[in-house]
């Protein structure tokens, strides 16, 4: 009987014993633990510093290359193996883009790319010691490139070529194909934008619009009005402190569609801002030209009517094309089609000017405003803005007007207009 006790405490004694261990391996392995968590957090926060470092070092690279150019075509002598790269690219400055004073702008350096291989020409990669001079350069370039066979290119890092070489895929069947909008895809396109997005969706065959926020934007949305066949999107909202109407719109194909949209619109903004005086932003495909001459590049371009109805709503709200003041004279373009070959620009945004404000001009006598029986005609609205025009005061909207109407007598011409006279 003593031995039996004696066996059983040692079993217990031995049993305490392993107890002790596995508590003190459960100790060590919760530690363990805690340190492979500790190495796997050190290492994400590793790969992030080192992502974060290789984007650095390539916008180092991105921007010491800025003052850079590549030019692709240009021909190679090949009578001597000695060429003066400076005079071959003076040339085609000179000669192709019509660049004025040419010979006014120094390089730091240029020179071929590569060795020289038989019946090739090398491209010729030249560092400007100015970089608005290459940025003119490069602007000249993109705007003959239709009319050139020489193909001018930003010179950038190796990684941003094969990114953006992996990304022309999509970019070309994006511009084949259009894409619509439709309520079953709103999910994907959320998780794609790190922000807020808005949808007015059309059929699965055609239309819709949609805008995009950026999550780190200061943005509060106060309405939001859409039409029920995708065709606009307007946003009322404040925007960093500010009161913004944002309007998203896709016009229709045919005239007298154009035309209805165009006046629907301006009912439908018109009862938005009625009431207060937000900054106005309209954007979107018009699929109408405003200028036949710089907005269009072959076939046989023609104004439409609704390009009226498109200036009755500059005119009524006070809009301007910001990118055809800014560029008066540039040929850009949105659209095009091979064959045969015609450009158009079809898109554009239409902002409102810091201005006396349109309800002070129509609203009631008794509300503060100058309202008179006749003051709502659009008529008498654009005399207005002839005798604004005539005025002496400086503002960016009459840059391009005024370009017009230089060939004709500049302001002159507003002095042989009798309607000037008649105005209130």
């Amino acid at each position: 009987m003593t031995n039996i006790q004696s066996e059983v405490s040692s079993l217990k004694v031995r049993a305490d014993s392993a107890e002790t261990k596995l508590k003190e391996m459960d100790t060590g392995l919760q530690f363990a633990n805690a340190e492979v968590e500790d190495l796997k957090t050190q290492s994400k926060n590793n790969q992030q510093s080192i992502v974060s470092l290789k984007e650095r070092l390539l916008y180092q690279e991105v921007y010491n290359r800025r003052e850079n150019l590549r030019f692709f075509g240009l021909p190679e002598s090949t009578e001597s193996t000695i060429e003066d790269s400076s005079e071959v690219l003076y040339r085609f400055l000179e000669r192709d883009l019509d660049i004025e004073g040419a010979r006014n702008i120094e390089f730091q350096r240029v020179h071929r790319l590569g060795r020289k291989k038989e019946g090739a020409s090398r491209p010729i990669i030249a560092r400007f010691l100015r970089y608005p001079d290459r940025e003119r350069v490069f602007k000249a370039a993109l705007e003959a490139q239709d009319e050139i066979d020489v193909k001018v290119y930003a010179d950038l890092p190796k990684e941003i070529q094969e990114n953006r070489k992996n990304q022309w895929p999509r970019l070309k069947r994006a511009r084949e194909e259009e894409t619509y909008s439709r309520a079953e895809v709103e999910d994907i396109w959320r998780t794609q934008w790190q922000g807020k997005l808005f949808f007015s969706h059309g059929t699965c065959h055609g239309c819709g619009v949609m805008v995009l926020v950026r999550g780190d934007l200061d943005f509060n949305l106060i309405s939001i009005r859409t039409d029920d066949e995708g065709r606009y999107i307007v946003l009322e909202a404040e925007v960093q402190g500010a009161n913004f109407l944002l309007v998203n719109i896709y016009v229709p194909n045919k005239v007298q569609e154009q035309c209805r949209f165009i006046e629907n619109l301006n009912s439908t903004i018109d009862d938005v801002i009625k009431d207060n005086e937000p900054k106005l932003v309209v954007g979107g495909d018009f699929n109408v030209t405003l200028e036949s001459d710089l907005d269009c590049s072959g076939g046989n371009p023609a104004q439409k009517a609704s390009v009226k109805s498109i200036q009755d709503l500059c005119l009524d709200f006070d809009l301007v094309d910001i990118w055809r003041i800014r560029n008066p004279t540039t040929r850009r373009f949105t659209w095009r089609q091979r064959n045969p070959f015609i450009q158009r620009r079809l898109d554009f945004w239409l902002i409102s000017k810091d201005k006396v404000k349109r309800r002070v001009l129509v609203g009631d006598i008794e509300d503060g405003g100058l309202k008179a029986p006749h003051l709502d005609s659009i008529k008498t609205q654009r005399i207005l803005c002839c005798k604004k025009l005539a005025s002496e005061d400086l503002s960016s909207w009459k840059i391009i007007l005024l370009h017009y109407l230089k060939p004709v007598g500049g302001k002159f011409i507003l002095g042989c207009n009798s309607l000037t006279r008649r105005t209130p």
